[in-house]
C-alpha cells in the first residue's frame, strides 16, 4: 500500500503521482500488486486525518 498525500509539503503532488515506488514494488512482487490510496492530507495523514485514513486502510482489507 502506498498513499499519496496531496497537501504534503515534503513531496509535491506532481512527484507523488510520478513516484516509482509502486512500480518498483510491483516488479519485485508481481503477484501482490501495490494499491495506491489518494488522500487530500498533509504529509502525516495519521495525525491530520486519522479517521479518514483508518477508513481507507480498512477498505483495502
Amino acid at each position: 500500500m502506498f498513499d499519496q498525500n496531496f497537501q504534503s509539503g515534503a513531496i509535491s503532488a506532481k512527484n507523488q503521482r510520478g513516484f516509482r515506488f509502486a512500480a518498483q514494488a510491483d516488479t519485485a512482487t508481481p503477484d501482490n500488486k501495490t494499491q495506491v490510496l489518494q488522500l487530500d492530507s498533509d504529509h502525516s495523514p495519521f495525525l491530520s486525518m486519522p479517521q479518514q485514513l483508518i477508513r481507507a486502510l480498512l477498505s483495502l482489507a
